[in-house]
């Protein structure tokens, strides 16, 4: 008995090693592909390498660097479309007890955090890196349901994340807005935005249509919450508003 256990325990230790070994292997190939995404001379450098090293390679690798060049360009303008945002008064600390109004009525899909989804994109989140990391919350409804604003405030973007083709790619069609907290909700793959960017929304005014545009397998909305920049758990602000069968 006694050399089972230390058989399981060398088991044991050799998993966590090797898992270890691995976390760090695609976190090292993440910020090369950042880096690529980063520098042309160098996307055009990889994307040649692996042109040559066959048609396979080629996909996989054109595959992973437009990932990361979407997810990159969406950040990039989510922060400018924040900045540029005109000041408001920040009448109270978003907190979890805030509740915002779910952005339409539907069945919660998907919730925040690590996933094993291939097509949720990599991030380093509070220290810690996660190869695929869902930032909000996907909420399942028909086609062209009216999609409301979980509070009021500015729309700070309204626009498509398209890739060098010109194909609806990462979040799709989506919005911004910005709250007199300074916190920020997002709504993705919207089928048409009915919002301007600049315009004061009110809580429940429609900004768009639900939709299945960018990287998505159907009709929903992708609702995220941002508070200094960060995405944190949208569910504590929806309570019970939503169903999840």
């Amino acid at each position: 008995r006694q050399q089972l256990m230390a058989d399981v325990g060398a088991l044991v230790s050799e998993h966590q090693q090797l898992a270890t070994s691995y976390a760090n292997d695609l976190q090292a190939e993440y910020a090369f592909y950042v880096r690529a995404a980063q520098t042309p001379a160098v996307a055009t450098a990889v994307l040649g390498a692996a042109t040559a090293a066959g048609q396979r390679q080629s996909n996989a690798v054109s595959t992973d660097l437009s990932a990361v060049q979407t997810q990159l360009a969406q950040e990039a303008v989510i922060r400018a479309a924040a900045n540029k945002a005109p000041p408001v008064a920040l009448s109270q600390t978003l907190t979890a007890t805030v509740t915002l109004q779910a952005p339409l009525a539907g069945v919660e899909t998907q919730l925040f955090g690590p996933s094993v989804l291939a097509m949720e994109p990599p991030i380093d989140y509070g220290g810690v890196f996660y190869p695929h990391f869902h930032t909000g919350v996907d909420i399942a409804a028909p086609l062209d349901t009216p999609v409301g604003a979980a509070a009021g405030g500015v729309v700070v973007f309204g626009g498509s994340s398209l890739n060098a083709t010109g194909q609806l790619v990462g979040y799709g069609n989506y919005v911004v807005i910005r709250h007199a907290t300074g916190a920020l909700t997002l709504y993705a793959h919207l089928d048409r935005i009915e919002a301007t960017v600049g315009e004061t929304v009110q809580q429940g005014q429609v900004i768009g249509l639900c939709g299945t545009t960018g990287n998505s397998t159907g009709p929903h909305v992708h609702f995220e919450v941002r508070i200094n920049g960060v995405p944190v758990d949208p569910a504590p602000y929806l309570g019970s508003q939503l169903s999840t069968s």
